[in-house]
């Protein structure tokens, strides 16, 4: 999370309305607003614990957002100290950004995604092999080793077992 080289962001997330149902989040009967990206999200890589996602805030950076799934923000909302809370939540579903109390018009977003996150319209569009490749340099060695470890692993021949025309029980 530290290298920022790995991360794009997604600077306008325009954000719309929807019903509780299709957020995933059945169990919130009343006071409860959603919004949700108009379009999808393009693909995010996976880590260990979902989607590799820096930050989620508003669109200045200034109010950050953290992430739940829906039925935690379920648990959430039923607990006692629930209208204490002052946090803004989001999740990630079905390639959306889901935000349950939030009533901004957009976000911003910095993760980890799968392709390019700019649109092209001309036949003079760059392929994805032509684009920066973002790799700190102090992996860049390791990396190289690793490559060098597996191809010459492939030459390699097996030596041969010992000799089992003897019986070694005799």
């Amino acid at each position: 999370m530290k290298i920022s080289s790995l991360f794009r962001v997604l600077p306008y997330i325009e954000l719309i309305d929807v019903d509780k149902v299709e957020a995933g989040c059945v169990g919130v009967y009343s006071g409860c607003y959603f919004k949700r990206s108009k379009e999808r999200i393009p693909g995010i890589l996976n880590g260990m614990a979902g989607p590799i996602i820096r930050t989620t805030s508003s669109i200045d950076g200034s109010i950050e957002m953290f992430r739940t799934d829906p039925g935690t923000w379920v648990s959430m909302t039923k607990t006692t100290t629930w209208k204490y809370n002052r946090n803004f939540y989001f999740w990630y579903l079905d390639g959306y950004i889901y935000c349950p109390n939030v009533d901004w018009e957009a976000i911003r977003m910095e993760a980890i995604f799968e392709g390019t996150i700019d649109t092209c319209d001309t036949k003079e569009c760059e392929t994805r092999q032509n684009e920066p490749f973002s790799l700190p340099e102090y992996l860049f060695s390791e990396v190289e080793q690793f490559v060098i470890k597996e191809l010459t692993m492939t030459m390699s021949i097996p030596t041969d077992g010992p000799d089992d025309s003897q019986n070694t029980l005799r």
